[in-house]
């Protein structure tokens, strides 16, 4: 009988041991909270604003760069760039994003006397920093400046410890920039076509729509001899639309149109065999009655979280002032590779 039980006993621990062993269901998977939250380790007493995310990140940790005022003491606007750490434990159900300050060269290069404003990256620099490693193909900073009077768009290449090379900055991207403003280009791939589709926003019709930009075959935008421009109707309306952010297949930008919750809301649209979806908003859960800007979406592998990450700008109540950077996760959309 002693003998049986002690079989049992042995039997038991045995098979807690095997359980012990066993990955732990849904807890080694983070969740990115659905509530807005204020980025307080980031924001500053003046205006942070119109980010540009990683366009994919598979680690605990990412680049964020930002236009703020700060540095000024509220006048022009400069590049800041963050190194952020994403810690979360699904046990105690916790998730913080911590960031340190990185000053990169191709950051503070690109920074005037003037404004600089809604950046976006081609490939992530802290990715390329860790690896250490050589670019696919050569990486590229856009942003937009008013250093010649009026808003245009500009450039420059950097190297993979965020560097940048020796091609000089210009803003003589052909067919884009006009006596108008133009800001906030990003770009669409397209697996069908050789030819490069930007994405970017103009007031050349007297309010602010989101244009479409496709350069000639087998070159980059900023090299093609002639861009083919298009307004996008389905995306633009008699409001101002602007702020367009594209990741995977989903466009994500900001408008004053009718159908808001009060000024400038966040929308997006889906892109499906080869057009764009009306607009949607996104809700009295991330819009507000006072503005929101420059939506970015971080799009992360779905073994590391469950859903995405979208940080977008508001000077909304409860911030550190002015317009502050938010964040607050979604559902994922798009392939993930």
């Amino acid at each position: 009988m002693q003998h049986t039980r002690n079989i049992l006993l042995f039997a038991l621990a045995l098979l807690l041991a095997v359980a012990c062993d066993q990955p732990r269901l849904n807890l080694d998977v983070a969740v990115i909270p659905r509530e807005v939250i204020n980025f307080t380790e980031i924001n500053s007493t003046h205006d942070d604003f119109n980010s540009a995310g990683p366009i994919f990140f598979a680690g605990d940790n990412f680049t964020l760069i930002f236009s703020s005022n700060r540095n000024s003491n509220g006048t022009e606007f400069d590049l800041v760039s963050y190194q952020c750490y994403v810690y979360y434990d699904q046990v105690n159900i916790s998730f913080d994003i911590w960031p340190d300050p990185w000053n990169y060269p191709v950051i503070d290069s690109m920074n005037s006397t003037y404004n600089e404003w809604g950046p976006y990256l081609t490939f992530d620099i802290l990715d390329y920093y860790y690896q250490m490693g050589s670019l696919p193909d050569t990486a590229r900073l856009f942003f937009s400046s008013d250093r010649e009077g009026d808003q245009d768009i500009y450039y420059c290449y950097y190297s993979p410890d965020g560097k940048p090379l020796s091609q000089q900055i210009t803003d003589e991207i052909s067919g884009l920039n006009t006596e108008y403003a133009e800001g906030y280009l990003c770009l669409h791939p397209d697996t069908l076509t050789n030819m490069e589709t930007c994405y970017f926003t103009s007031d050349r019709t007297g309010n602010f729509d989101i244009y479409k930009a496709t350069g000639e075959a087998n070159k980059r935008i900023e090299t093609s001899g002639t861009l083919q421009v298009t307004r996008m109707d389905i995306l633009s309306g008699v409001a101002d639309d602007k702020c367009p952010y594209i990741v995977n297949d989903m466009m994500v930008f900001t408008s004053n149109r009718d159908g808001g919750y009060g000024g400038f809301d966040l929308w997006y649209s889906v892109f499906n065999d080869g057009s764009w979806s009306a607009p949607v908003n996104f809700g009295p859960e991330i819009n507000s009655q006072f503005d929101e800007y420059r939506p970015v979406i971080i799009s992360v592998q779905p073994d590391m979280f469950l859903n995405d990450m979208l940080i977008f700008s508001s000077n909304r109540p409860g911030g550190k002032g002015g317009f502050d950077l938010y964040y607050t996760g979604m559902d994922k959309r798009g392939i993930y590779k």
